[in-house]
């Protein structure tokens, strides 16, 4: 409503600046001069930005240059000079105003799309912020572009000195990671899932264990390949654990299977059920 009212504050403008110079060439002896002085009208629609106005007055404009020669019959030359003075300058404000029209659509358009950028952004930097694994964000070369602070955990450096770094520079004990990155970015192909053992910096001298996932990531429009995305887990305790288990199964199924060369019966029941018996019970 207010670029409305706007709108038609400029085409009042323009209008009475039109009718003031025809009644100004009306009263003066030099009014013939001031003929073409009538696309000052169109000039100021078009400072409010709108096509229909500045349309609307340049048409007032041109008929008004035609209504005070035709009173100034006959014609001369000079006549015709001005009044195609009057429709160039016209045609020229309602061309301004469509290109500033055009222009200040697309500005608006580029703020929504700011804007939606850098909603884009702060929600990114909540998930890098929170997120309990290691996330990161590397050029098709390989480079990092960005980390989040559990990620230089793992890799035993500060944010900031992953940022223009290659994995091989960072955590040279791990040149695998460098190598399964380019892989995703030339062939533009997910790799999950992935095993990794070595070393880092954070825990220089032992051997640390990860599950690792590499995305190809693209443009919403296009499609293009902006470069690849790396989740990490930790899951050295996991994989601790879980060995030691399987080494104490072992070590109880020896136990068991030794009982047994020695005539030793031994029944496991559960729920009045026997699940388990061993050679020398049987």
């Amino acid at each position: 409503m207010a670029a409305e009212r706007d709108n038609r504050h400029w085409v009042a403008a323009g209008v009475a600046a039109v009718l003031l110079l025809f009644v100004l060439d009306r009263v003066t002896t030099a009014h013939v001069a001031l003929v073409t002085l009538l696309a000052v009208g169109p000039l100021i629609a078009v400072a409010g930005g709108c096509v229909r106005a500045t349309i609307g007055v340049s048409v007032v404009a041109v008929a008004v240059a035609v209504v005070a020669l035709v009173l100034d019959a006959p014609l001369a030359l000079q006549d015709g000079v001005r009044l195609l003075t009057v429709l160039i300058v016209s045609a020229l404000a309602v061309i301004l105003a469509v290109l500033r029209g055009r222009l200040e659509q697309r500005t608006a358009e580029s703020r929504v799309a700011s804007r939606r950028a850098e909603e884009t952004l702060a929600l990114l930097d909540v998930i890098f912020a929170r997120a309990p694994v290691g996330l990161a964000f590397h050029d098709l070369d390989g480079r990092y572009v960005r980390i989040n602070d559990h990620m230089a955990e793992i890799n035993g450096r500060a944010p900031e000195e992953h940022v223009g770094r290659t994995p091989e520079e960072v955590i040279p004990g791990l040149p695998q990671v460098g190598d399964d990155m380019r892989r995703v970015a030339a062939t533009g192909e997910p790799a999950t899932g992935i095993e990794v053992r070595g070393e880092t910096p954070a825990h220089p001298g032992a051997a640390r264990e990860w599950i690792a996932s590499y995305w190809p990531v693209r443009a919403a429009a296009g499609g293009e390949l902006l470069g690849v995305g790396a989740v990490v887990f930790d899951v050295t305790d996991r994989r601790t654990a879980e060995r030691a288990v399987r080494t104490q199964t072992d070590r109880y199924e020896t136990l068991l299977a030794a009982l047994s060369e020695v005539g030793e019966g031994m029944v496991v029941i559960e729920d009045g059920r026997c699940v388990y018996a061993n050679h020398a019970f049987e």
